[in-house]
């Protein structure tokens, strides 16, 4: 639930701080006052798309934070510890910071997150639907998924399953089509791979033996260069000839000094010490030197035989990957591959009994669904029947529609092929009729504004006791309305206020009497001509002063006995949730 909204430097908004509570809240205000823009506010916390027009004129960026109750026990609480961004004592924090390049910085409880992050806990903390969000009733696709919000943790359960053995079915039957094709395409890709495996099997080739031949090839292509070096240093540390004093002669006639003149003053020992460890050292790279140059003559051959192997192997790389590992993994890859082309008649065979008993399988599971949803559908036009009738629609008929799929991936079922998909045999549509006489049809060809926002108010009425949503957010879904109906909705909303908490920004009088809270939304212009928005909440005499202008504009007794009558009808609702 959402309990705290804070707002810096965002739109018209230069620092708002807002404390919500649970039940029905509203947003009320003139035309162009602001309202939406708190809810923009809410729905990049849920993750929507920012944009640098957000920021402030004249700040270096907005920042938006909101603070939610969460049950620790719930579905959110887990999945927030799972991702390492675990409630505190039952809270959680959002924040979002928008830069003037557009770029923004997403943080829960302080860590910093992805939007993504934030569109994946958002399903959990608030449900939006604004004006424009009714539509989503006019898609027949989107039909299934709420009636089957209804179904209960079986029907769940059971649709989850299908799904799974579906996409088995996918897998396998994909797998069958890539076996099955034409022949020659098989006979020409099994004649290329027998090839390719062929030359690299000839090849011999031994993890590890590319870097060994570059290692060989660099030392065989400088042998004399080589040989040079190392004569060169073995003649400085041994003396050239005769008469030339080498390293290792010159370093013992230092030791035999320094051991003379240590038995006078005892502190050279040290230095005679390190002295034979030097002359030490010397005499084992001289003898590591001259093994070196005693190895013989390079067989002339060698570099030949190196560089035709170290050029094969390059022919290799080049076709079948870019190390010997990757050539020798290749190979594995094409032999796995021969192995099913050579007997893709058998694995074809396998595939078809694997098919069908996964179609077997999965026919009593998408009937038992479909008899589920049907049991399910029933139970909701009869309460979607009783919700419109309430909201002034009495004449409204609602009907669930089914349907069987028309796909090609398909079942047979007594007899008939019935197209299958993850959501099981069933396309589910709802149908409505709001005039006597006449027969239902889909809500695009017979609900007018109004009529949709009172369907979406029933469906969400009823699905509000079943979903685990704790914030459903309205901007002005009640538009088109008005009279009895307006009553009716003020009523629902109020209703739905006893188990959910619900914000609405709404022109409506009667919706804002439903209300338990009451926040006004305003401009305000300062002595240096800016304007900013800013909110109040309203007590019960101020409430009256706004239901007044909201019914017409002009403060009169009029206005005032009807705007207490209709505060006095709001807590009426409100008692009898309770």
């Amino acid at each position: 639930m959402l309990r705290e909204l804070h707002i810096r430097d965002y739109a018209l908004i230069k620092q708002l701080d807002l404390q919500f509570e649970r039940g029905f809240t509203v947003l009320t205000g003139e035309t162009g006052a602001g309202k939406s823009i708190i809810l923009d506010c809410l729905g990049l916390l849920l993750g929507q798309r920012a944009s640098a027009e957000g920021v402030r004129r004249g700040a270096d960026h907005a920042l938006v934070e909101g603070g939610f109750e969460v049950d620790p026990e719930s579905e959110l609480a887990r999945f927030l510890r799972e991702s390492g961004f675990a409630e505190e004592d039952g809270y959680l924090v959002i924040s979002r910071e928008i830069s003037r390049t557009g770029r923004s910085k997403c943080r829960i409880n302080g860590r910093i997150a992805t939007v993504s992050m934030l569109g994946e806990i958002a399903p959990y903390l608030a449900e939006m639907h604004g004006q424009h969000d009714n539509q989503v009733l006019l898609r027949a696709s989107s039909h299934i998924q709420w009636l089957d919000q209804l179904g209960g943790a079986e029907l769940a359960s059971l649709k989850a399953e299908v799904e799974t053995r579906y996409f088995e079915l996918v897998e396998k039957e994909r797998a069958l089509r890539d076996i099955l094709h034409s022949e020659r395409e098989r006979a020409q890709r099994l004649d290329l791979l027998q090839f390719q495996f062929t030359e690299i099997a000839e090849a011999q080739l031994r993890p590890g033996e590319d870097e060994e031949l570059a290692e060989r090839r660099r030392i065989l292509q400088n042998v004399e260069k080589l040989r040079g070096a190392t004569q060169e240093a073995y003649f400085l540390m041994s003396g050239r000839d005769m008469d030339t004093l080498g390293i290792r002669d010159a370093l013992s006639q230092a030791v035999e000094r320094i051991a003379e003149a240590s038995r006078y003053d005892a502190s050279l020992q040290s230095l005679q010490q390190n002295l034979e460890t030097v002359l030490y050292n010397v005499e084992e790279a001289m003898m590591t030197l001259r093994d070196y140059l005693e190895q013989g003559e390079v067989d002339p051959g060698e570099l030949d035989r190196v560089e035709a192997r170290y050029a094969l192997i390059q022919q290799l790389r080049r076709k079948y990957g870019d190390t010997v590992e990757d050539i020798l993994q290749y190979q594995g890859e094409i032999g796995e591959e021969i192995t099913q082309l050579e007997n893709a008649d058998s694995l074809a065979a396998e595939l078809e009994e694997e098919i069908s008993r996964l179609k077997a399988a999965l026919v009593p599971l998408v009937l038992d669904l479909s008899s589920q949803r049907r049991e399910v559908a029933a139970n909701l036009e009869k309460r979607v029947q009783e919700e419109l009738a309430f909201l002034n629609m009495e004449k409204a008929v609602f009907v669930v529609e089914f349907d069987r799929h028309r796909r090609e991936q398909t079942l047979e079922i007594d007899g008939e092929q019935v197209g299958v998909s993850a959501d099981g045999i069933d396309n589910v549509q709802f149908l409505i009729s709001t005039n006597p006489g006449e027969a239902p049809q889909p809500l695009t060809k017979v609900a007018s504004g109004g009529e949709l926002a009172r369907v979406m108010l029933a469906l969400k009425s009823i699905l509000a006791q079943v979903d685990s949503v704790a914030t459903l957010v309205f901007d002005e879904v009640d538009t088109g309305i008005g009279g009895k109906a307006a009553l009716a909705v003020a009523q629902r909303l109020a209703r739905l206020g006893a188990y959910k908490q619900v914000l609405c920004v709404t022109h409506l009088p009667q919706v804002a009497a439903g209300a338990a809270h009451h926040f006004m939304v305003e401009k305000q212009v300062s002595e240096a001509n800016v304007t900013t928005v800013g909110v109040n909440e309203l007590n019960p005499e101020q409430r009256l002063e706004e239901l007044s202008r909201m019914l017409g504009g002009h403060r009169t007794e009029a206005s005032l006995s009807h705007a207490a009558e209709l505060m006095n009808m709001g807590q009426q609702w409100r008692n009898l949730t309770v």
